[in-house]
């Protein structure tokens, strides 16, 4: 639970983001129910916000006992967050968190399910693809549609340590950043990829928007980027 108070402050404006998906596909109470549970060394917990009506999954080791670790958070936008912690650091730069979207969106929020056989939780995100995490390790070991590599030890140089390659979707990089989500940057770069390896470049700006409330929300719902993505991105296969 301190892991989980941790991330949330640390995403506040990532967790107040409204953003609207397609519109059968809202998360609510009776698809995203709230609860906590464990195997070995993995935390499951999902959260429905009923202000955002949005529903979270954090995955996180539970024998993490000091402030170096890695945890996960996944969204029903589309999110996988990779936040690290590295330790008490006097200048503020003791976290970090790497973005990455998943699209189309086809189911309403992120779900779980244990495979105590295989030793795995199973994440099925929003656009159907599993992930699939260590009951361990508490890191993601595999992508059903890609391939994963995580390194070994929580550094700033591993741009939060988790790399997919080969993704049979389209993929959003949303980039790397220290002490705040790397989609609050306006100015940054955040890299469209599909399953050909064709990537596009464009800037926070163009894709998230700040509110009056200083909340960070996506512009596009999956048909409005689409759209976008034909004009912006012609290169790019986008289902």
């Amino acid at each position: 639970m301190k892991t989980l108070f941790f991330m949330l402050i640390f995403l506040s404006p990532i967790l107040s983001i409204s953003m609207p998906l397609l519109m059968t596909l809202t998360a609510t109470p009776a698809t995203c129910v709230d609860k906590v549970e464990r195997r070995a060394n993995i935390q499951a917990q999902v959260i429905f916000s009923s202000n955002q009506k949005s529903c979270f999954v954090n995955i996180s080791s539970i024998k993490s006992s000091d402030l170096v670790y890695r945890s996960y958070l996944m969204s029903d936008e589309g999110l996988m967050m990779v936040f690290n912690s590295f330790g008490e650091d006097e200048e503020g730069d003791d976290t970090g968190a790497r973005n990455f979207y998943f699209f189309p969106r086809i189911i309403p929020n992120p779900t779980i399910q244990w495979n105590d056989q295989e030793r795995v939780l199973v994440v099925t995100h929003t656009n159907g693809d599993k992930f699939l995490f260590d009951y361990d390790t508490a890191d993601i070991k595999g992508i059903g549609q890609g391939q994963v590599t995580v390194a070994s030890d929580i550094s700033q140089v591993h741009r939060g340590g988790v790399e997919i390659l080969n993704y049979k979707g389209l993929l959003l990089d949303g980039g790397f950043a220290i002490g705040r989500s790397p989609s609050s940057i306006s100015s940054g770069d955040a890299s469209f990829k599909d399953h050909q390896g064709q990537f596009c470049s464009l800037k926070n700006r163009e894709l998230f928007a700040m509110d009056k409330n200083q909340d960070i929300r996506f512009r596009f719902d999956d048909p409005a980027l689409k759209a976008f993505l034909s004009q912006r991105c012609p290169m790019l296969d986008n289902p």
